[in-house]
């Protein structure tokens, strides 16, 4: 179309269409801004020459396909770009209530954390968790890797984790069922560093499991350091459950004031001349500053100076628990309660397949939890009656030994065993459990038996090695008295 037209009424043409405009020989150059601005894609000179004309306008029509084709992908990326925010929210809100370290333990204020991702999403994990026994647990975990496929290496074991720590398992049969799914559930090149920790309320006990984190420090109250608990074992995951070692070290906490734990990310930090923060800076800063509930906070100002216009290379957690302040909240535990009177007895029965899906311990739990029992003697009561519960359907229904845990090897074997013999148990074997309270003495006694042959308990204390269990031991440490009646497949207990 050919017409004399204004550079508005160009512009208003230029929406819509490619405009050519023709010019006339006594136009000024300096005239073609305003044409320019208003959207005019070219030029050409009367007289027309026909064969450049057809070249422009064959150009200026590929050009539109082209700009037509650039916003179409513009706006097909936009959707896709929006789709994808809406991932990461679904998923950061899905992964910030399952990794949520701030869970079940009665009291918060004896320990800190700090944890912060590189990433939108974190591979870091941190989680804690009172069991009904009492017992405290802490779980870090470091991830292969940044973002969500780090994140998501760790969702196999947040689930695992709170449901064994529910049924009060120890610290070897924990780590050695988070290692086992891991093992199962994610790629070959996927893998996950952890540090399990035990707070044992009762008998003053601490337990670390150590595989791939950086060193485990124990602080003295005059904040020197007393142990370095180093890793020894291979990142969940790496292991078969044949090959993995559930081993654990074992503490008295009486010299133990602080204990501080960290991943990598922290000790890997660049600093501005190029060193790393290292565990040199952690341990300087275990020195220089208190180790109160600001420490953290202050150690993280030194990391954070130190690196100063160098951009954060990985997750970042660091973790400190005060022991000392975790006795008030223990002393509570014994809180007088107003005088009753009464009798209250209770008598469970599992025989046969029943045996597979009974839950004893959690039973007896949740009937405790209405008397007016002190919480120390609930808490005591649930691991007597957990270790005795174990020990009846595994080594008296099951006969199972256990000197299969001598090693790593053996340790998976006897799991392997118990679920294979469990779901072959015959109908004439059972557990019973036998409770009596008396409110009036705050005491609880319990019979347990099982339908095996017995045992010699002198040979099973000499058997106890550091992958068997608790076992004896430990009910004998917090049960007023303990009885095996003979043959051996009957024990009688008193807590107080």
């Amino acid at each position: 179309m050919f017409a004399t037209i204004t550079p508005e009424q160009c512009g208003q043409l230029a929406k819509h269409t490619r405009v050519l405009l023709l010019l006339e020989e006594d136009i000024e150059q300096t005239d073609l801004l305003a044409w320019i601005d208003e959207g005019v894609a070219d030029f050409l000179g009367l007289p027309v020459n026909l064969d450049l004309l057809w070249a422009k306008i064959k150009r200026m029509t590929e050009l539109k396909r082209v700009y037509t084709r650039l916003e179409e992908q513009a706006k097909l990326q936009q959707v896709l770009i929006d789709e994808k925010k809406q991932e990461e929210e679904l998923a950061r809100h899905v992964l910030h209530h399952i990794s949520k370290y701030d869970d079940d333990a009665e009291s918060d204020n004896y320990y800190q954390i700090f944890i912060q991702p590189s990433d939108t999403f974190n591979g870091d994990f941190v989680a804690t968790m009172q069991s009904p026994g009492g017992n405290i647990y802490f779980l870090l975990l470091d991830a292969t890797g940044h973002g969500l496929a780090a994140a998501i290496s760790i969702l196999p074991i947040t689930g695992a984790f709170r449901a064994m720590v529910s049924k009060g398992l120890e610290v070897a049969a924990i780590a050695h069922e988070l290692n086992r799914k891991i093992h199962n559930e994610l790629p070959d090149d996927r893998f996950v560093a952890a540090c399990l920790l035990e707070v044992n309320l009762h008998t003053n006990e601490l337990l670390v499991w150590n595989a791939g984190m950086p060193d485990v420090l124990l602080i003295d109250d005059n904040q020197e350091l007393q142990v370095r608990i180093k890793s020894s074992h291979l990142p969940l995951g790496i292991l078969s459950p044949q090959e993995f070692s559930p081993k654990f070290a074992k503490f008295g906490q009486e010299l133990i004031h602080h204990i501080v734990a960290c991943s990598d990310g922290l000790i890997e930090q660049s600093g501005t001349n190029g060193e790393l923060f290292g565990m040199r800076g952690l341990l300087e800063g275990v020195q220089h500053f208190n180790l109160d509930d600001k420490w953290v906070d202050k150690l993280i100002g030194e990391l954070r100076e130190f690196s100063e216009g160098v951009p954060q290379e990985d997750d970042i957690t660091l973790f400190h628990l005060d022991r000392r302040k975790i006795e008030p909240f223990r002393e509570t535990l014994g809180a007088q309660v107003q005088s009753e009177h009464g009798e209250l007895r209770l008598e469970l029965l599992a025989k046969g397949t029943q045996l597979k899906r009974f839950d004893a311990p959690g039973l007896i739990a949740k009937v405790l939890e209405c008397t007016s029992l002190f919480v120390d003697i609930r808490q005591r009561a649930f691991t007597v009656v957990s270790e005795l519960f174990n020990n009846a359907l595994e080594h008296g229904v099951l006969g199972l030994s256990s000197t299969l845990k001598q090693d790593p090897e053996g340790f998976a074997d006897y799991y392997q065993q118990r679920e294979d013999r469990l779901n072959n148990v015959k109908e004439i074997d059972w557990v019973r459990i036998t409770m009596r309270y008396d409110p009036r003495e705050h005491s609880l006694s319990f019979d347990v038996g099982d339908s095996g042959s017995g045992f010699d308990v002198d040979a099973l204390n000499h058997t106890q090695n550091e992958f068997s269990g608790r076992g004896l031991a430990l009910v004998r440490k917090l049960a007023h008295t303990v009885t095996c009646i003979p043959p051996g497949n009957v024990t009688q207990v008193i807590i107080k």
